[in-house]
């Protein structure tokens, strides 16, 4: 009776114990999430929308800065430095392989606690990125400028999409459509704003430049204010368990729908690949290829447009940011449109349709002479700029169980990247060679040979969800 007495005893202090630290993890799993108070209330405060706004404008800031002084690299390597277009190619592709460095340091490094240093780190090294580029006497001062604006973003997209998912109010997906918003009305106003600068600077792009470094240090400002110690402090995740941790490094749950309004949302690359290689799988197939099928494309728009418009219509820096707007509004108006569709019901016909306009706007840019074919021929390369990744998340996402949904769009992203970052090199290295109207004409390969596997490979079948959701509409 006393040795079953004692295990009783034992068995109820275990069963105490094991109560304690139940108790204790759900109190700091609150803990984080826990909102404050005001004072002398009984109720707890949500974080007010200003910080969600300051995020926004953080993004929408950067972003401008950051896409005019892509496509002012390449003219400032030809009329500064004399530079061949290969070897700016290349300079291109390093500062890629820079972003892609900085963007798994974060991924691997980064911590909730210190994701707002990772956030100014970007800025400040992305500010110090526009002096370099502009003051470049030396073909190393152009890589060194190239390297800081491509590691800067590759330290402040991850900091800023996962600090934008963890904020308070309304839900993920409506706080993350609204930075893809932000992003994508950057690109359209930053090139727009450009072009005016160029036009009253007697087209100086080193001016142009130095006045652009204003706007991520404006972000700076922001981030500092509403980042302080006090009553309008950022909310931000607090450290805590391994759960809080990961949801640091990666982002969000998203899903076709959510991304469909703005530019994609970045994404660590470090993230685990799927269990099982989903490219066996038709809607992923076709996602692939919808990303492939446009990537040489846009990057010999914001490698070379610039330039090429220039060597081919005579164009000045002025007009040719100018054209690049209108390039980004066609693509913002695209995606807006897209939001409006609940279900595309055939996506490889959609696939199709992004392979003819693409296939048409190259042609017009290698075949065209006149300032109107350049206008033009950008227009239609801005829609299925627009349509292609909402279309590949739609893809993915019908395939995707909703918890592997964040890994699988890492994975996406992932093997997207391995092949954008050498494609300035090589378009750089064409242009050099055979000219710039060989460079655009040559794309129509890939543009060709893909569209092509896509006519051969059979459509998706439309999954019980996008049945329950068409039926629904």
């Amino acid at each position: 009776m006393a040795a079953r007495a004692g295990e009783v005893d034992r068995c109820a202090g275990r069963e105490t114990v094991h109560m304690r630290i139940g108790l204790a993890r759900q109190s700091g799993a609150a803990r984080p999430t826990a909102a404050p108070r005001h004072p002398g209330s009984g109720r707890s405060r949500r974080w007010p929308p200003r910080a969600l706004l300051a995020l926004y404008a953080i993004a929408l800031l950067f972003r401008a800065a950051q896409n005019v002084a892509q496509t002012s690299l390449a003219p400032v390597g030809e009329r500064y430095l004399h530079l061949r277009p290969s070897t700016v190619g290349a300079t291109i592709a390093l500062s890629g392989v820079a972003t892609l460095a900085a963007t798994m340091l974060v991924g691997r490094l980064a911590r909730p606690a210190t994701l707002r240093r990772w956030l100014g780190a970007g800025l400040l090294v992305t500010t110090a990125s526009f002096p370099v580029i502009a003051a470049a006497r030396s073909t190393l001062a152009l890589v060194a400028g190239a390297s800081l604006l491509g590691g800067g973003g590759g330290l402040l997209m991850p900091s800023l999409t996962t600090l934008v998912g963890h904020q308070s109010g309304a839900s993920a997906r409506r706080r993350l459509a609204g930075l893809t918003v932000a992003l994508s009305v950057s690109l359209s106003i930053g090139p727009l704003v450009d072009s005016g600068l160029l036009s009253a600077s007697g087209n100086s792009l080193r001016l142009t430049l130095v006045v652009f470094s204003i706007l991520p240090l404006l972000a700076m400002t922001l981030l500092t204010r509403w980042t302080s110690s006090g009553k309008r402090s950022l909310p931000l995740p607090l450290s805590g368990d391994s759960g809080e941790q990961r949801a640091a490094t990666e982002p969000p749950p998203s899903d076709a729908r959510l991304d469909a309004g703005g530019v994609e949302p970045p994404v660590p690359l470090g993230a685990a690949v799927l269990p099982s290689s989903p490219w066996r799988r038709p809607g992923w197939r076709l996602a692939t290829a919808a990303q492939l099928l446009y990537q040489a494309p846009f990057v010999a728009v914001v490698s070379f447009g610039v330039v090429a418009a220039g060597r081919l219509d005579r164009m000045p820096p002025a007009g040719a940011q100018l054209a690049i707007s209108v390039f980004f509004v066609l693509s913002l108006l695209a995606r807006v449109a897209l939001t409006s569709v609940r279900q595309i019901r055939r996506p490889k016909a959609a696939i199709l349709l992004v392979a003819v306009l693409t296939g048409a706007g190259v042609s017009l840019l290698g075949l065209g002479h006149t300032d109107a074919e350049l206008f033009v021929a950008l227009a239609m390369l801005g829609l299925p700029h627009g349509l292609v990744y909402p279309l590949a998340l739609g893809l993915v996402a019908e395939e995707t169980p909703p918890e592997l949904l964040s890994r699988a769009n890492a994975a996406l992203a992932a093997w997207t990247a391995a092949v954008t970052i050498p494609l300035p090199a090589v378009l750089g290295a064409i242009a050099a060679t055979a000219g710039f109207r060989a460079m655009f004409l040559l794309l129509l390969v890939p543009i060709v040979g893909v569209g092509a596997l896509v006519v051969r490979w059979p459509a998706p079948a439309m999954s019980p969800r996008a049945r329950r959701g068409e039926r629904a509409g």
